[in-house]
């Protein structure tokens, strides 16, 4: 029998905070991504909470299966629970190769910024703010989970002239431009 020689694809472990993180960027991945760059690309929810239990849960995927790269989309807004800093919450992650990307103060404020929604500093809001305007001025009430709303509210050269301006957005989408070439060890 002849034995198949099968390239090993890299791949990237992409972990949303919550639900609503994980809807975005399963929609940015039909933006970004055109074609099969030859990474292969996961996509999980977080469950939300604070950091440093996303960063625990995200600790443990990377357990159970190899990632050449691992980053979370966390919110800015919520302090870590279990006793520890910030700062432990970040060297842990750094320790385990996973890069952290904070959205300030939530991912509603990340959409109200692309949008350049009435020009406001959405950053310097309070999270039930910036949730509040986003749901009732684009009434995604009950849809923020599911990835066909953004598309509905944001569009491709949106998001594309958005990325300079905006420092998460510019480090997720360069997350998902990753290509084979990107990873030494398997050109």
């Amino acid at each position: 029998m002849a034995k198949f020689k099968r390239d090993i694809l890299p791949s990237v472990l992409i972990v949303g905070e919550g639900h609503t993180d994980y809807a975005f960027l399963l929609f940015l991945r039909t933006v970004v991504i055109k074609d099969k760059p030859g990474v292969r690309f996961k996509f999980i929810p977080g469950h939300g909470g604070s950091p440093d239990v996303v960063v625990d849960f995200t600790i443990r995927q990377t357990k159970e299966a190899a990632y050449d790269k691992v980053f979370i989309v966390l919110d800015q807004d919520n302090p870590p629970i279990r006793g520890v800093k910030l700062d432990e919450v970040k060297h842990k992650a750094r320790s385990e190769k996973i890069e952290l990307i904070w959205v300030k103060p939530c991912i509603e404020g990340l959409f109200l910024s692309i949008l350049e929604h009435k020009g406001k500093s959405w950053h310097l809001l309070t999270t039930k703010e910036c949730q509040q305007v986003f749901d009732n001025e684009f009434k995604v009430h009950g849809c923020k989970t599911d990835p066909s709303t953004y598309g509905k509210i944001f569009k491709k050269n949106i998001i594309m002239e958005k990325q300079d301006k905006l420092i998460p957005l510019e480090k997720i989408i360069k997350f998902l431009q990753l290509s084979k070439a990107d990873f030494p060890q398997t050109k």
